[in-house]
Order: C-alpha cells, then sequence, then structure tokens
C-alpha cells in the first residue's frame, strides 16, 4: 500500500472530502448569527430613535430624527451598524458561493 501511495500521489486523499464543506458551514452559521446580532442592534436603535425620549421629542418638533436617545442606542450608531451589515451579508453570499462550487464538483465528479 505504502509502495502505491508513493506512486500515486495525486491519488492519496490527506483529509477528509467534506472537511472543507464543513469548515465554511461553520463560518455561515457563524457569520448569520453575526448578522442576526447587527439586525436585533439596528432595530433596537430604531425603536429608540422612533420610540425613546429623543425622539418623541424630535417628532413633536419636527426636527431631524437623528438625536441620540435615551435609551442607550443612539442614531450615531447606525452607520457603523448598517456597514457592518452589509458586509456581513456580502461574507454570507461568498460563503455560500463557495459552498455551492463544492457541492457541484462533488456532485459532478
Amino acid at each position: 500500500v505504502q509502495a502505491w501511495a508513493l506512486a500515486h500521489p495525486d491519488k492519496v486523499v490527506t483529509e477528509h472530502p467534506l472537511e472543507s464543506e464543513m469548515a465554511l458551514r461553520r463560518q455561515l452559521e457563524s457569520e448569520e448569527a453575526e448578522l442576526e446580532a447587527i439586525n436585533r442592534q439596528l432595530f433596537d436603535a430604531m425603536v429608540d430613535t422612533v420610540f425613546g425620549n429623543a425622539g418623541i421629542a424630535t417628532m413633536a418638533d419636527g426636527q431631524d430624527f437623528s438625536a441620540p436617545s435615551s435609551g442607550g442606542s443612539s442614531a450615531a450608531d447606525v452607520p457603523s451598524l448598517m456597514a457592518a451589515r452589509q458586509e456581513a451579508k456580502e461574507t454570507i453570499t461568498s460563503l455560500r458561493s463557495q459552498i455551492d462550487s463544492i457541492v457541484a464538483a462533488r456532485q459532478s465528479a
């Protein structure tokens, strides 16, 4: 067996065929959880802006909604959260594409 393996190194499998796919799937799950957390933070920031003390005063005054509320989150957090959300979505799309490529290659082999 060893002689054959040395003569045919291209035929020797050194890792499980699904190992890379499973690593990508674990990373995908992690990114999806991160996206969910970001979405929750965005929702909380928007609720605070609209329904928090500053948001109520802003609505009554007819002014800009970007004033921070007393609820802890502020509208100032929203741009950074939106950037993080977009980055997470792009990473998820890339990971799904990579997984699909691995699955397609395995099915055609």
